[in-house]
């Protein structure tokens, strides 16, 4: 879950939940539910990487998908391509997760779907929904036509600090609101995209649990998902007893420039 903060009259932040559950009879270890969004502050991603770095095994989102080779030039290899992600966190001067997130701990899971998966669940669900997936799997994509458009679309943000403004405002104003979420991504809130993932997850933490049942636990996922996990851990007898709301981003409305505004405007936000 997410909330949109309003600290003065132009100034906004998008803060994110991260819960702690307990059993509800008996004694038994925590369970962090830790929201995430893909893009935010360093000092977000400082406080997610403390509370993930406190508990004894991470489960966390991570679809995994066949990454590009780093193209070479005769002997010389060169970096790999940028994640869409970071080429966006760069246009509006933010971190992003895979970057500042310390993935290589030996208690952190990968508890997804592989990209295969979610691709065989989303034809099963409908064309619409297959045709959504295809299209973010596209977009992150270094090698295909509709990130290099995206690509240039971030390098004309990021030469406006007036539009990148706009562009953080506007990142706060939909992840905080989930009605304005679902009907610019609709394919956000799918079965393939929310539920599937969900159950997933809450089956390696159930396999955790027997192997190992008074280790603490996290579920690192994003913020859209948090209210099915909860739901899900409250089936299996945990109650919350501890909320955190954590700044992910800030932006500022006045800074807005009025093509920002413009854009703002074209965007519905």
């Amino acid at each position: 879950m997410a909330r949109m903060v309003r600290t003065d009259k132009t100034r906004v932040q998008l803060q994110v939940r991260s819960t702690r559950l307990a059993p509800a009879k008996g004694d038994g270890p925590s369970v962090w539910l830790v929201g995430a969004v893909h893009v935010g502050e360093k000092a977000y991603y400082r406080q997610l990487q403390g509370i993930l770095d406190a508990q004894d095994l991470v489960l966390y989102e991570g679809v995994g998908r066949i990454q590009p080779a780093a193209p070479t030039t005769g002997t010389t290899t060169t970096a790999p391509p940028k994640s869409t992600y970071r080429l966006f966190a760069d246009a509006i001067g933010l971190s992003d997760q895979t970057s500042e997130i310390r993935y290589d701990r030996p208690h952190f899971r990968n508890a997804d779907l592989t990209w295969k998966q979610v691709q065989t669940l989303a034809a099963k669900e409908g064309k619409k929904t297959q045709g959504a997936i295809t299209g973010i799997g596209r977009l992150l994509d270094p090698n295909s036509p509709q990130r290099k458009e995206i690509a240039f679309l971030f390098q004309t943000i990021q030469a406006d600090p007036g539009l990148a403004e706009a562009m953080r405002v506007l990142m706060v104003r939909v992840l905080a609101n989930p009605k304005m979420l679902a009907d610019k991504a609709p394919s956000l809130g799918s079965g393939v995209v929310i539920d599937a993932r969900n159950q997933r997850v809450l089956s390696h933490f159930d396999a955790a649990q027997r192997a190992q049942p008074g280790r603490s636990i996290a579920i690192f996922y994003g913020a859209g998902h948090l209210p099915g996990l909860q739901k899900g851990l409250e089936s299996r007898g945990y109650r919350p007893v501890e909320t955190r709301w954590i700044t992910a981003l800030a932006a500022d409305e006045k800074k807005v420039s009025p093509e920002g505004k413009m854009l703002l405007g074209a965007l519905g936000g």
